[in-house]
C-alpha cells in the first residue's frame, strides 16, 4: 500500500479552494494509511475514515456549488460520481467484512482518478 504522492504539476486544477480541498483530503488518506502501516485495524482507524468521509462531503457540496454558480454542463455529472462515491464509501466503512486495507486500496484509487480525470474536466473553468 503506498501513500499518494502530492504533485503540484501533476494534480493542481487551477483553483485555489478546490486544490487544497484535494491537498487536504491527499494528506488525510496517508494519514490513515500510515496508521495502516503501523498494524491499525479499520476499528482504530475509525474516527479518521469519518473525518475522511466529512473532507469529501465538504468538498463536493463546494464543487457542485461552484460547477452550478459557474453554469457548468457537468454539474449532473459530477454530482451523480460524487453520490455513488458517498453510497459506497458508507457501505464499506461500516460493513465489517471489509478491511482497513481494502478501503485504503479503493480510496487511494478513486480519489486519485478524481483529480485527475473528473477534475480535469473543469480546470481552467472554475
Amino acid at each position: 500500500m503506498k501513500s499518494i504522492v502530492w504533485s503540484d504539476h501533476q494534480f493542481l486544477i487551477g483553483n485555489w479552494v478546490l486544490d487544497e480541498q484535494h491537498k487536504s483530503i491527499v494528506t488525510k488518506v496517508n494519514e490513515i494509511v500510515t496508521l495502516w502501516k503501523r498494524g491499525a485495524s479499520k476499528r482504530d482507524a475509525l474516527q479518521d475514515l469519518e473525518k475522511l468521509r466529512e473532507l469529501f462531503s465538504r468538498h463536493f457540496t463546494v464543487e457542485e456549488m461552484m460547477l452550478s454558480d459557474a453554469g457548468s454542463a457537468l454539474l449532473d455529472e459530477q454530482r451523480e460520481a460524487h453520490g455513488s462515491y458517498c453510497d459506497m464509501a458508507n457501505e464499506v466503512i461500516l460493513d465489517d467484512n471489509i478491511s482497513l486495507e481494502m478501503i485504503l486500496i479503493d480510496i487511494t484509487e478513486w480519489w486519485t482518478n478524481h483529480i485527475l480525470i473528473e477534475d480535469m474536466k473543469f480546470k481552467g473553468i472554475l
